[in-house]
């Protein structure tokens, strides 16, 4: 009990010192109006792979009267001229748009924000006598019932998918064409240590007259070879490729989560209760 109120108050610090530094960064965050001088465009690429592609937008701003300049990474072009709303902080001298605030806020002050709330939340249920005991008298039932409830909407999301999938392949405004795979990009992430390569390849095809360049949303553990190609499915109406990941495994997932929730279902009504 005296531990568990030491560590109670020690969270309670920690969400009152978390909270203040944010109200500090949000009041030191002061709305200004850019205007784009220059937008250049950065390309990337690693072993003949497109690894980054941005552009780097260099912009102007007025504070206290005085010009600033400022870099912003844009995922498209901005012409000279064009005006972009940001935030400016005066005691970190950064510059962001209202959409990269999460970059500019520190992880573990975040987390360790979260972890202090959800500690005071539950050590305050387990502090009233009747709940507390409830609790724990039903936590396995609680964690049970809870995981089941959780892998039945899962399975069911999955499943649900699969159809659409299946349904959208097989529409009659689905079409095959011809495309050739304009580039790759190249995603690099660690597993025990390890690099392991993904790899999302650019199509571009010709419909109606026009030329449509677009990124694969499929992922691939091999490098498409640049230059080749292949058959995509066109959405007629839409205009859009139609794409999904693993139409199959998603399917076999979504059966296997609810055939183990109704297994839990059909053990703890049939066996458990009678009893």
């Amino acid at each position: 009990m005296v531990i568990s109120t030491i560590i109670q108050a020690v969270c309670l610090i920690v969400i009152v010192v978390e909270l203040l530094g944010l109200y500090r960064f949000f009041s030191g965050c002061k709305k200004v109006r850019c205007t784009v001088v220059s937008s250049k465009k950065v390309v990337k690429r690693r072993m003949e792979c497109l690894t980054d592609e941005f552009y780097r937008t260099k912009v102007v701003f007025d504070i206290n009267n005085e010009n600033m300049n400022a870099i912003l990474r844009t995922s498209t072009f901005c012409p000279i001229g064009q005006k972009i709303d940001c935030y400016y902080h005066k005691g970190k001298h950064i510059i962001f748009r209202k959409r990269d605030l999460r970059k500019n806020l520190n992880s573990s002050s975040l987390i360790m924000l979260s972890v202090s709330v959800l500690f005071v939340v539950l050590n305050s249920m387990f502090g009233i006598t009747a709940i507390g005991h409830a609790l724990v008298d039903n936590i396995i039932d609680i964690l049970a019932w809870g995981l089941t409830i959780i892998f039945s909407l899962i399975g069911a999301f999955l499943i649900t998918y699969s159809v659409y999938a299946f349904r959208a392949y097989r529409s009659k405004d689905v079409i095959k064409i011809n495309a050739k795979v304009e580039d790759v990009i190249m995603k690099v992430s660690r597993d025990n240590e390890n690099k392991q390569y993904t790899y999302y390849p650019i199509y571009s095809y010709t419909y109606k007259g026009f030329r449509h360049t677009v990124r694969s949303k499929i992922k691939h553990s091999s490098k498409p070879k640049k230059g080749s190609s292949v058959k995509v499915s066109l959405n007629t109406t839409k205009g859009n490729l139609v794409e999904f990941n693993d139409v199959g495994k998603s399917f076999a997932e979504g059966i296997c989560l609810l055939i183990m929730s109704l297994c839990y279902i059909a053990v703890h009504w049939f066996l458990i209760i009678p009893i």
